[in-house]
C-alpha cells in the first residue's frame, strides 16, 4: 500500500478544514467533518476530493453538520496499490456513516460519486433520506455513447500508460467552464493527490467503471424505484461533454418528481463553479423544501 507524501496542498486559506482520519479495511480514510445541526454528505467525482466542494462546506457548516469523504485512493486518504472497485467503495462509505451513527442524512453526490452514494443507500436504505445528484448517474455506459467512449478508454493499455505518464487532474481544468475558477491553487490541490504515478490507479479504476462495472451498475439501476423514492434534486452543468442533456434526461426519466436545477453554462464541476448555488440548493433540499413535486429551476 502506498503512503501519502507530505503535503503541499492545498491552500489552507481555500481549505481551513481540520484533517480527520479513520483506519478501515483498505486503508485510511480521510474526512471533513464541521458545524452542527441537519447532516449533509458529500461524495466526489472521480478527478475531486472533498476540495471540490470547499466553498459549500464552508457556508453549509454554519448551520448543519456537514461530512466530505475523500474517498480511498484520492485526496488526503491512502492510495492503496489495488484501487477499490465502485461496490467496494460504497461499502467502506456505509461502513464509515453507520460506525458514526449516521441516519436519514442528505447526500450530495458529484459524478463517480452518484454510483457510490446510491450503493451505500441500497445496502442500508436509512443512511440518506434526501438526495442531490450532479452530473452523474449510476447505470451502464449506452452503447456508442461519450461516457462509454470515455470508459473503455480509461480501461484500455492505452489509457493505462495515459495514467501512468500524465496526472488524470490535467483533466479537470478543461471540463471548468469558468477557467479564472481553476487558477493555481485549485490547479495544485487537483494535481497534489495524483502527483506519484502509483498513487493514479483510483481515478483510472472509476473511470472506466461504466464499462468495467457494467453488470454491477445494472442491478444497481434495477433499484432505482426504491432507492429514488425520496425527495431528490438534480443540480447539472448543462455543458458537461459526458454527462450533459442526455445523461440528465435519462436520470430525469426514472425520477420524473425529482426538481431540476440547470446550469445551462456550467460544465462537469458545476458543483464548484456554482458553489454558491449549490449550497442554497442543499439548504433547501434539507429543510424539506424539496418534495416529490415536479420542478424545473433555470439558472
Amino acid at each position: 500500500m502506498s503512503a501519502t507524501p507530505k503535503l503541499v496542498w492545498p491552500d489552507r486559506r481555500a481549505y481551513p478544514f481540520a484533517h480527520r482520519e479513520l483506519p478501515t479495511s483498505k486503508g485510511r480514510l480521510a474526512f471533513v467533518e464541521e458545524g452542527v445541526g441537519p447532516i449533509v454528505v458529500f461524495l466526489h467525482g472521480h478527478l475531486g476530493w472533498s476540495y471540490t466542494f470547499r466553498r459549500t462546506i464552508a457556508e453549509l457548516a454554519k448551520t448543519h453538520r456537514v461530512i466530505a469523504l475523500d474517498l480511498l485512493g484520492f485526496g488526503r486518504s491512502q492510495k492503496p496499490e489495488t484501487a477499490l472497485t465502485p461496490a467496494e467503495h460504497a461499502r467502506i462509505v456505509c461502513d464509515f456513516l453507520s460506525g458514526k451513527g449516521i441516519e436519514n442524512a442528505t447526500l450530495v453526490a458529484h459524478e463517480a460519486g452518484v454510483a457510490i452514494g446510491m450503493a451505500a443507500l441500497a445496502d442500508r436504505p436509512t443512511l440518506f433520506s434526501r438526495l442531490l445528484l450532479a452530473n452523474g448517474t449510476f447505470r451502464s455506459a449506452d452503447p456508442g455513447s461519450p461516457e462509454e467512449k470515455a470508459a473503455k478508454a480509461a480501461a484500455g493499455l492505452l489509457g493505462g500508460l495515459a495514467y501512468e505518464r500524465a496526472n488524470p487532474a490535467a483533466l479537470a481544468g478543461p471540463l471548468f467552464r469558468e477557467k479564472a475558477l481553476f487558477d493555481k491553487p485549485t490547479h495544485d490541490a487537483y494535481h497534489g493527490p495524483f502527483e506519484l504515478k502509483t498513487h493514479r490507479a483510483g481515478p483510472r479504476r472509476l473511470a472506466a467503471a461504466p464499462v468495467t462495472d457494467g453488470k454491477w451498475l445494472d442491478h444497481l439501476w434495477g433499484k432505482r424505484v426504491e432507492l429514488l423514492d425520496r425527495p431528490t434534486l438534480l443540480f447539472w452543468g448543462m455543458k458537461d461533454p459526458l454527462h450533459g442533456e442526455r445523461c440528465l434526461d435519462g436520470l430525469w426519466h426514472a425520477v420524473p418528481a425529482a426538481e431540476v436545477e440547470r446550469h445551462p453554462e456550467a460544465g462537469a464541476f458545476a458543483v464548484e463553479e456554482r458553489a454558491d448555488a449549490l449550497a442554497a440548493a442543499v439548504a433547501r433540499l434539507a429543510s424539506g423544501a424539496v418534495d416529490h413535486s415536479q420542478a424545473i429551476r433555470l439558472v
